[in-house]
């Protein structure tokens, strides 16, 4: 599918808005005051409120700061509100009568004040305008917290849109908590306006001579400073791509690229016609487009692991049915030709027929440090496995355990109850650790890691994951370490 158009989503270079801002309202406070001073020394007024003529000289300039500026500002393109604006300043204008004062009340002063009230009322419209066009500003999560605060955020950010009580400084704060704040942006941000503006601004004066001379050496001279502006112009765009790539593209402590930004940093280095606004509309478009299909990306990589998993199996049971039609007649592990004394009477075992204790046996097989707990009769099995339980393998939970916590739960033995439930890394490692339920080993899986295997957190997705019905494990264990043994579970 062709992602949508860059151009919808790309932002305006605003710091070179905000450096031509700042030069036009220079330069038009800047003529004011000389009206102003004028006005003073030629007409004889105390203030320009008091002379028509020179109140209009004012007035007409502060019209053309916004109607007739040549460059890129928040207002260009609004053009419905620089006629209504043009409208208000020829109104101000018209009404003035020479009573009035701009500071004191009269027409012109409430002209005014209208006008600078309409200037605001539209700048907070233009605000939101830009939030609603460019919602990467609303998707960032940055400081939402928690699974569910980053969609929280992202709804009360886009419903103060639509609140007309909400101040532009109420709206500029809310996004600041929505995307984070960084603490020296401000800092940052006026350094980057002072680098551009010195990369931006008009070279110096290039003529050398006073312009005498004949036409050939005139026409000479004007070649070679077009080419030295050129050069100058192409050294200067140079400089100002190396400081967007450093600004926008690299990790400031090492110098290399961010994650993921390589093509984008390769791309505007090129040399080509890409400005840094359509690099940076291409990877707000990524991003939209990754989102957008992250669903289907996430199925797709789901249905990949499935299939690895059954190929896995497939050739595992290739293999060992290949084993098998190779091997000799398998014989059981080698600790069950040397079995230990019964536990309870100390008498010598019948291998044909000897009883023990499972989890010991299966940590003993598959080479922990445990040994064999046998008994040499039933009647010694009734006798002594319930104490031996007790001792070695009771619930992992001790004192947090769910029988304990909860009166409704009838009190059974971890490792004799059938609903048992063991770590599965302890076997791995060739140990044991036993929990009497299902529900105790879920909600004391997480300290039992953090206490025997040093994992910090243990998710609630995680816990189910890592405990498994003891006869499952223990049964895997034992029909791997004994093939061709058979083995029954002692009747109850």
């Amino acid at each position: 599918m062709t992602p949508p158009s860059p151009s919808f989503h790309t932002t305006p270079e605003y710091w070179t808005e905000l450096i031509a801002a700042r030069k036009q309202r220079r330069l038009c406070a800047e003529q004011v005051d000389a009206i102003r001073t004028s006005c003073g020394s030629r007409c004889g007024k105390t203030h320009i409120g008091e002379c028509a003529a020179c109140y209009g000289k004012a007035l007409d300039r502060m019209r053309r700061r916004y109607a007739e500026s040549g460059e890129r500002e928040w207002f260009t393109q609004r053009k419905a509100f620089l006629q209504e604006l043009d409208g208000l300043f020829a109104d101000a204008a018209s009404r003035k009568d020479g009573s009035g004062s701009a500071s004191g009340g009269g027409s012109g002063g409430r002209g005014v004040a209208a006008i600078e009230a309409r200037i605001e009322s539209e700048k907070e419209a233009w605000y939101r305008w830009v939030l609603r066009r460019h919602p990467e500003f609303l998707a960032a999560r940055g400081g939402a917290g928690g699974e569910t605060g980053g969609a929280v955020r992202q709804d009360e950010l886009r419903g103060m849109l639509d609140d007309p009580d909400r101040s532009r400084e109420g709206m500029v704060g809310m996004v600041w908590q929505g995307i984070g704040e960084p603490q020296d942006w401000a800092e940052r941000l006026e350094r980057l306006v002072d680098k551009v503006a010195a990369l931006t601004g008009k070279p110096p004066n290039d003529d050398d001579g006073d312009g005498d001379g004949d036409g050939d050496d005139n026409q000479d001279d004007e070649r070679k400073k077009k080419k030295k502006r050129k050069r100058n112009n192409e050294e200067k765009e140079k400089e100002l791509k190396k400081l967007y790539v450093r600004e926008f593209f690299l990790d400031p402590a090492t110098g290399e690229p961010l994650r993921n930004a390589r093509p984008y940093v390769d791309e505007y280095e090129a040399g080509g016609a890409a400005t840094l606004e359509e690099v940076i509309g291409r990877i707000a478009c990524g991003s939209q487009e990754s989102r957008r299909v992250q669903p289907q990306r996430e199925m797709h990589r789901l249905r990949l692991d499935d299939l690895r998993r059954a190929k896995t199996a497939f050739e595992l049971n290739k293999a060992q049915a290949k084993g098998r039609a190779k091997a000799p007649e398998v014989v059981p592990g080698e600790d069950l030709y040397d079995l230990p004394t019964c536990l309870v009477c100390g008498a010598r075992a019948n291998a044909g027929e000897v009883l023990s204790c499972s989890v010991c046996q299966a940590v003993t097989q598959s080479g922990g440090r445990k040994k064999l707990t046998v008994y040499c009769t039933r009647e010694c099995y009734e006798v002594g496995h319930e104490s031996h339980v007790e001792m070695e393998h009771d619930c992992e939970a001790d004192g947090r355990c769910a029988q304990l916590l909860d009166e409704d739960v009838v009190m059974e033995n971890s490792a004799s109850s059938t609903g048992a439930f063991a770590c599965r890394a302890c076997f791995e490692e060739r140990d044991s650790a036993l929990f009497c339920s299902e529900r105790c080993a879920l909600e004391n899986i997480a300290d039992h890691r953090l206490r025997r295997h040093g994992a910090a957190t243990t998710s609630a997705e995680e816990a189910a994951g890592l405990v498994a019905p003891l006869a499952e494990v223990v049964g895997g264990i034992l029909q791997r370490e004994n093939p061709g043994l058979e083995m029954r579970l002692v009747a109850e």
